[in-house]
């Protein structure tokens, strides 16, 4: 299995600053998509660079690295290299530059990209369904979203998923910027410290360390934001216009694979296997894999339709986290052409 780290690791930069910088050296008018992908003689396989926007992340790691592991690339003629990326922002460069042809992404990097020029557009939606939960100390009185209004939460960074899931908490718990998002970084260790010491009271992450730090009695999960927001759309695959176009064949067989990939792992009789290479590929104790993917798996899409509500609205908030100036419309930033699987696509 291929799997190793991007070519180039880029800076944290917002994703703002980091696209419209983009948007300005590569013109507007290269074609960048990577093009290695797609030709070839009777028999020989299509080569695709899938970039993931994080490399520790069930919906954009797991999904993929099963995918490959069990042959349903190769079922497809495809010969896939995986590389790993630290965000939209350099997920987005990586493509442009060329080095990727297909990003895992979250729900919000196509529009984000969208909105600042960047050609970007969801083709195939991984899971609609969020997988980010708020977690409380245990014992700390904090048992709600109400309990955090007028506490402090620890997210990744501002302009971030994370900053998004606190103001639709604080929205839903009757009290919008009634919760304070405190910046702490991209590593979940640092937010249970900061809980510990006080200095939060909860923290935003995903399903897999909220279960973590159940199992290890560190913390407790008072919320599933799946459980709160309307629309969502999650993680999807994302690619360039002129890759979509340029290389139709290659991304009909692509999306084939990555729904014989889900398929495998939602059929019982792979349950086993799927949980260990869950904790294989996310660092997890097997209780914890198990538990993370019995709660995960029925949220994967084996069609790969998109809600484009959810994608709306992912939009629609960039200009509130800073990340654009204006709202793309949906044609921007997605395109139906290849789904739902087997139904035309």
């Amino acid at each position: 299995m291929t799997n190793r780290p991007a070519l180039a690791r880029f800076g944290t930069l917002g994703v703002a600053l980091t696209l419209a910088t983009l948007t300005a050296a590569c013109g507007g008018g290269d074609d960048a998509s990577g093009s290695q992908a797609g030709g070839g003689g009777e028999g020989q396989a299509s080569e695709v660079t899938v970039g993931l926007v994080v490399d520790r992340t069930f919906e954009h790691a797991v999904v993929p690295k099963i995918t490959e592991e069990v042959g349903c690339f190769d079922e497809q003629n495809l010969d896939v290299e995986i590389v790993a990326f630290q965000g939209g922002a350099d997920l987005v460069k990586g493509m442009l530059s060329g080095v990727v042809d297909i990003g895992a992404a979250t729900g919000f990097d196509p529009p984000a990209a969208a909105a600042k020029g960047v050609p970007m557009q969801a083709f195939y939606g991984v899971a609609e369904r969020s997988p980010f939960v708020a977690i409380a100390a245990p014992d700390s009185g904090i048992e709600s979203i109400e309990d955090l209004v007028g506490q402090n939460v620890g997210i990744t960074r501002f302009g971030s998923a994370t900053d998004y899931v606190v103001r639709v908490l604080a929205d839903e718990a009757g009290s919008p910027g009634g919760i304070t998002a405190v910046p702490l970084g991209g590593n979940p260790a640092d937010h249970v410290a900061a809980m510990q010491r006080g200095d939060i009271s909860a923290f935003i992450w995903s399903t897999e360390v909220g279960l973590g730090l159940e199992a290890s009695g560190d913390g407790t999960i008072i919320e599933r934001f799946a459980d709160v927001v309307e629309e969502d759309q999650y993680a999807v695959l994302m690619a360039q216009p002129d890759y979509l176009e340029a290389e139709s064949e290659t991304v009909e067989r692509f999306v084939q694979a990555y729904s014989c990939g889900i398929e495998w792992m939602q059929d019982e009789a792979n349950r086993e296997e799927a949980v260990q290479l869950t904790a294989e590929y996310l660092d997890l104790e097997p209780t914890v894999a198990e538990a993370t993917y019995e709660e995960l798996v029925g949220n994967l899409n084996p069609q790969g339709d998109m809600s484009t509500a959810g994608l709306e609205q992912l939009a629609s908030v960039l200009p509130d986290l800073e990340l654009a100036d204006r709202v793309p419309e949906p044609e921007e930033f997605t395109t139906d052409e290849f789904v739902p699987v087997g139904e035309g696509g």
